[in-house]
């Protein structure tokens, strides 16, 4: 694994114990054991090494998306909705509180914003592309619909945990389009 990546290794963990309030290019590189200059070697400042780790996600969702099994698209849409939706761990429970606060950010950062609608597009193509697959009508707005519901899922995850309703609302919209 090259430097840059182990930054981006470390940025998530740093991200996942402690949530994005936490994060400064000094735990970075506790975390990896080096000082704060071997960080700003790669990373000219807090805000690129944000750009740069909003970019490894979109590259962990492409990957993940990938390895669903397009020749079952139902499956496919079950399995994306789930993974998308779902919250199992307390660090994946820190990762997507960062992810919020991130989103949050979008507004008044142009690069964030940037980032947030190509992974948002990724995702809206995806579903699309399956619900096409399935011959679902005006698959582009039920992928749409499908983001939403995903989004407020997940929302109401990290805000007042209600997890039991959330499987039986993605259950239900699952029933309704598929």
């Amino acid at each position: 694994m090259d430097a840059e990546a182990k930054i981006i290794e470390a940025t998530q963990t740093v991200i996942c114990r402690n949530g994005l309030s936490s994060l400064s290019i000094q735990r970075i590189a506790d975390e990896l054991d080096q000082s704060k200059s071997a960080v700003y070697y790669h990373y000219d400042s807090k805000h690129d090494l944000i750009i740069n780790f909003l970019d490894h996600l979109h590259a962990q969702l492409k990957e993940t998306i990938r390895c669903v099994d397009n020749d079952n698209p139902k499956k496919a849409v079950e399995d994306l909705v789930f993974e998308l939706g779902s919250i199992e761990t307390e660090d994946e429970r820190n990762l997507r509180m960062a992810i919020m606060s991130l989103q949050a950010e979008a507004p008044h950062d142009e690069d964030i914003a940037r980032r947030f609608k190509a992974i948002e597009q990724t995702v809206n193509d995806t579903f699309a592309d399956l619900f096409s697959s399935l011959g679902v009508d005006e698959p582009e707005r039920v992928a749409a619909l499908t983001v939403a519901v995903i989004d407020g899922v997940v929302n109401r995850s990290l805000s007042y945990e209600v997890a039991e309703k959330n499987e039986v609302v993605l259950e239900s919209f699952l029933q309704r389009f598929i």
